[in-house]
């Protein structure tokens, strides 16, 4: 006995109705669901579709897809990391390397010859994080209003668009240069040599990794997503 299309949706729902909200691991686990009620059809051809679905529901314990999800997730974050330093380092390789030393340069001659260059490179930093945070505000708005809708979830993408657990690496990475240049302040950090160099290199840095995080990592998740779920509807 084979399921049929109105079964096969019935396992969709069932998936849902205990809290598998990602289409990718729905699709999963129906794809495993399916298999085993088919499998114990062939075995005892009386079940019914309920009594064989409990039977397999059954087999995932008491805490039932809950350990399975939570071990995707992890599976899911390792890839995200992956992406992002694959990406990364290609800021380290021809000619991207290039275009990244000829930021750093600029900021550098800029800083160089300008007065403030505390406010100016705290209101780098701080532009930077403001747009890293917008685009995990919009990315994460954008996926509430689809579900809402109870439009298709993918697991990954929503691991990409809300920037993995990264908004705290960027948090962190701000208060870098603000300790170091309240702490140097009286010293005029930045008005030697090696405080203007670390300054360029520094909020460069940051920039780069946000450009990665924001724009580079949902342009090759769409890709990766696609690939995998030919129905996916790029955003």
């Amino acid at each position: 006995m084979k399921l049929t299309a109105q079964q096969i949706e019935k396992l969709y729902a069932f998936t849902k109705q205990h809290y598998v909200e990602y289409y990718d691991l729905q699709t999963e686990l129906v794809d495993h669901l399916a298999n085993g009620i088919e499998l114990q059809w062939q075995e005892n051809p009386k079940l019914t579709f309920r009594e064989a679905l409990d039977i397999e529901f059954k087999k995932y314990g008491i805490f039932g897809f809950s350990d399975l999800v939570e071990e995707r997730q992890k599976a899911m974050s390792k890839t995200y990391y992956k992406l992002v330093f694959r990406l990364v380092k290609q800021y380290f390789t021809f000619p991207r390397i290039m275009q990244t030393l000829f930021f750093i340069l600029t900021l550098y001659m800029v800083l160089k010859f300008i007065p403030y260059k505390e406010n100016v490179v705290l209101g780098l930093m701080i532009s930077v994080l403001i747009f890293v945070f917008y685009s995990s505000f919009k990315w994460r708005r954008l996926i509430s209003r689809r579900k809402k809708e109870k439009q298709k979830i993918w697991m990954y993408e929503e691991i990409v668009y809300s920037c993995g657990s990264s908004l705290g690496i960027f948090q962190l990475m701000i208060q870098i240069p603000i300790q170091i240049l309240s702490s140097h302040r009286s010293s005029s950090f930045l008005s030697t040599e090696t405080g203007v160099i670390f300054a360029a290199i520094f909020v460069v840095g940051f920039a780069v990794f946000a450009y990665v995080l924001t724009i580079e990592i949902p342009k090759n998740a769409k890709e990766y997503i696609a690939k995998v779920h030919p129905e996916y509807k790029i955003i």
